[in-house]
């Protein structure tokens, strides 16, 4: 990094091929004392025990930071166990590790901050493309409860109903804007279950379940009296720009639409395709491409490729 060496401390055996892959050094627990900079990304269960072990360590005029999903108890719990010398800056980026940094938000929550650090977090955010917001650790935690409990909350719940139902969605019977969503649901099924109901213990979660769970029954009595309309009409009022979320989601459609055709048109042609699980590239030519299917011949064998998983960077 041009802002100066990166080091690594994990227990995990990936580290020596991450550390390879960024130009990363392996430390150990007592290097730590000579950072200037350590930033704590563990599963949330253990951030706490992570950070009492980790704070004490910190060296004057240095900065301690975290990637947790949660922010009032990790900001705490670093201002409470490091010295008043050492800054506390809490961050949660709001995307994915498959997501690029460019154009995605950050959410930067302060604690301490006598030497300034705050600034050169910006500052690389911003050279990186990201956008940043700056708040409170606990209005953090009650956006958050909305915006990722409320949400993983109804989405599971779907995927439960579904299995109640005993329903497997297949997208070749799905409307596009309904593929979409069923595909927002198998997104979240597909991720760590462990941290979703980790998140789910955000404070300010039980009063947001409570009203969702409120909101259903109520929206299934008025189904029952013929008022369905009624509330959806309630609703669409307070969320106020429903147009925008329309033609949004239009262009997801769209995009997909686009997607579909510009293989089609490349028939017979060699392409580079990139898979999204491993971000291996595969070089070939194309000579089929049937129900979401590549078929590509790579060194005169042919292969089958799923669209679903992998990407197209280059045609030649």
């Amino acid at each position: 990094s041009k802002h100066g060496d990166v080091y690594i401390l994990d227990v995990s055996p990936e580290r020596f091929r991450v550390a390879e892959e960024i130009s990363a050094r392996l430390c150990s627990l007592d290097e730590l004392s000579d950072m200037d900079i350590v930033i704590i990304s563990v599963p949330i269960e253990r951030t706490s025990e992570v950070i009492r072990e980790v704070a004490p360590r910190m060296k004057k005029g240095s900065l301690l930071a975290d990637l947790t999903s949660l922010k009032e108890f990790p900001v705490s719990e670093m201002l409470k166990f490091s010295s008043e010398d050492v800054s506390v800056i809490g961050m949660h980026p709001l995307f994915g590790p498959f997501t690029p940094v460019k154009h995605q938000t950050v959410i930067i929550t302060p604690g301490r901050d006598p030497h300034g650090y705050l600034s050169l977090l910006e500052e690389i955010l911003h050279e990186e493309g990201a956008r940043i917001i700056i708040m409170s650790p606990e209005e953090h935690d009650r956006l958050m409860a909305v915006v990722q409990c409320l949400s993983h909350f109804s989405l599971v719940s779907f995927g439960l109903a579904l299995r109640k139902l005993g329903f497997k969605p297949s997208h070749q019977i799905l409307p596009p804007v309904y593929s979409i969503l069923f595909d927002m649901v198998g997104r979240i099924l597909h991720q760590n279950p462990e941290m979703y109901g980790e998140i789910q213990k955000n404070p300010y979660a039980s009063e947001v379940r409570r009203a969702f769970l409120e909101s259903v029954m109520e929206l299934k009595e008025a189904a029952e009296r013929s008022e369905f309309s009624r509330v959806m009409r309630e609703s669409a009022s307070h969320f106020e720009d429903t147009a925008a979320s329309f033609f949004r989601s239009e262009k997801l459609i769209r995009c997909r639409i686009r997607e579909i055709e510009e293989i089609e048109s490349l028939l017979g042609s060699e392409i580079v395709l990139r898979n999204m699980r491993t971000s291996e590239t595969v070089r070939g030519k194309l000579v089929e491409f049937e129900e979401n299917v590549l078929r590509v011949e790579v060194n005169g064998e042919v292969v089958e490729l799923s669209l679903d998983e992998h990407e197209l960077v280059k045609r030649n």
